[in-house]
């Protein structure tokens, strides 16, 4: 199960590296998820916890920039993560006012 967690994180640093999702990437998204043998609250947790990594690195300096606004939002829109898994912090500080 932690290998093809980590084989999914790993995944998920690559196509969020540029900060673009191609249709490819989500594609290669979607078959491994279908292929690593992870159920979906399994794959719930990686995504959560790569989202809870992305939130750490953007907050490291105490300031949140519009570009990692918009990655962070990219990663909870393409990742499908419901609000109630989000860090509280994050949820207040990227919901649209």
């Amino acid at each position: 199960m932690q290998d093809a967690a980590n084989k999914l994180e790993n995944l998920l640093t690559q196509i969020f590296e540029d900060g673009v999702v191609e249709v490819k990437e989500r594609d290669a998204l979607q078959a491994a998820c279908n292929e690593l043998g992870l159920a979906q609250d399994q794959i719930l947790e990686v995504f959560t916890a790569f989202l809870d990594k992305m939130w750490g690195q953007a907050m490291a300096d105490d300031v949140l920039t519009p570009s990692e606004r918009l990655v962070l939002k990219r990663v909870i829109k393409e990742l499908r993560i419901p609000d109630d898994r989000l860090p509280v912090q994050a949820r207040l500080a990227l919901r649209d006012v």
